[in-house]
């Protein structure tokens, strides 16, 4: 994956993302002057390089790449790549608890990049880390998975735990991607977990960008509540009048363009056969579900999700 420059705000536990893929090396004898923080000038785009990237006295030289990547929430960003003539790149201090990933390019907003998030979503993963784990924020806690029936031949990647594809999208550096088929029993599809039972009650509705590059594809957006999943123990994960499973969701038609969707709590239903509840439970939530019709090949990408305040 590619290098990427990255700084840590310290006490947000906020991790950004400021380049994804190569750039044009600075100028010699710009880049971080003593302690690691950019000297007159220095920096990438104004943005200071914060204490612990940059090595104590090396400049960003003519010809210099980035460090190397960092790990996630709660992990150190090790000592990275050389910054070209001069120094190496200092041992980094550790990511805050609740550290994420909010951005891919530096510059972003000002190329007109839609896919940032706006100030009444709160970010669940924006996938860039590269790993099937969302950042631990607001109490949440989960990883990316996939999941199919077992239809003779079928096929589907990522099988289990994904790892995150690169988009080739100058905007977006990973999303969450499914490819597959036919399932032709009860389907397929692929979930991001929130923790359970999350409360979820401060919000009104999730968000996401999604594209099916396989052509138009309907899926339906599936939040599993304490009444459907079987976790919850208030259904029977065997089947009948009282089965798990029929979550609250809502269809949704995908094509070849990155699209961003809403869509409110107010808005999802049951599909009816399987344990009734009067409401969806928004403050016992478990995952949310993107599940996909069945007999359908299929090539799904998703990406920065989020809850809506």
């Amino acid at each position: 994956m590619s290098a990427r420059l990255l700084w840590v705000l310290a006490g947000t536990g906020l991790l950004a993302v400021v380049s994804c893929g190569g750039r044009t090396p600075l100028a010699e004898g710009e880049g971080s002057g003593s302690g690691g923080y950019s000297g007159t000038g220095g920096g990438v785009g104004g943005v200071p390089i914060i204490t612990g990237i940059g090595g104590a006295a090396g400049t960003f030289g003519a010809g210099g790449s980035g460090i190397g990547l960092g790990g996630m929430a709660g992990a150190p960003i090790g000592a990275g790549g050389t910054f070209g003539k001069g120094g190496a790149a200092g041992a980094a201090g550790s990511i805050g608890a609740g550290g994420g990933i909010v951005g891919c390019r530096s510059g972003a907003a000002a190329m007109g990049c839609p896919n940032l998030p706006l100030a009444n979503e709160d970010v669940v993963d924006n996938m860039n880390d590269g790993d099937p784990f969302i950042p631990p924020i607001n109490g949440r806690a989960g990883a990316w998975v996939s999941y199919h029936d077992a239809t003779p031949n079928a096929k589907m990647f990522p099988d289990g735990l994904f790892v995150m594809s690169e988009t080739g999208d100058a905007c977006r550096c990973s999303a969450a991607r499914a490819t597959g088929g036919i399932f032709t029993i009860w389907g397929s599809g692929f979930s991001v977990g929130l923790g359970g039972p999350y409360n979820a009650s401060a919000y009104r509705g999730v968000s996401f960008w999604a594209r099916s590059t396989a052509g138009p594809t309907v899926i339906r957006v599936a939040l599993p509540d304490i009444n459907t999943d079987p976790s919850g123990g208030r259904c029977d994960p065997t089947g009948g009048a009282m089965g798990c499973f029929d979550h609250w969701g809502s269809r949704i038609m995908l094509g070849t363009d990155w699209i961003k969707v809403t869509i409110p709590f107010s808005s999802l239903s049951q599909e009816l056969w399987g344990n009734l509840a009067p409401a969806f439970r928004a403050d016992a939530v478990y995952s949310i579900q993107f599940n996909i019709s069945v007999g359908s090949l299929f090539d799904l990408w998703v990406d920065d999700v989020a809850l809506i305040r």
